[in-house]
């Protein structure tokens, strides 16, 4: 599984929590500026960095989706 323009706050802890229900990995491809639905949360903001350090920390992979 994949998932692309994140972090999204909306939703990343949401689609976390199915994949640690169901013991499953994922790809998360995030945008070097940010998340695209949110532009307000930049991608080095504390709150995007701390979603990335749960994906992490969780076992799942972190690609790079481009700059926008």
């Amino acid at each position: 599984m994949s998932v692309d323009d994140g972090p999204d706050p909306a939703c990343t802890p949401e689609v976390l929590d199915v994949l640690a229900e169901r013991n499953s990995k994922a790809t998360f491809f995030v945008c070097g500026h940010g998340n695209t639905r949110h532009p307000a949360m930049p991608a080095r903001s504390p709150e995007a960095v701390a979603l990335l350090e749960r994906i992490q920390s969780e076992g799942h992979w972190i690609g790079n989706h481009s700059l926008t």
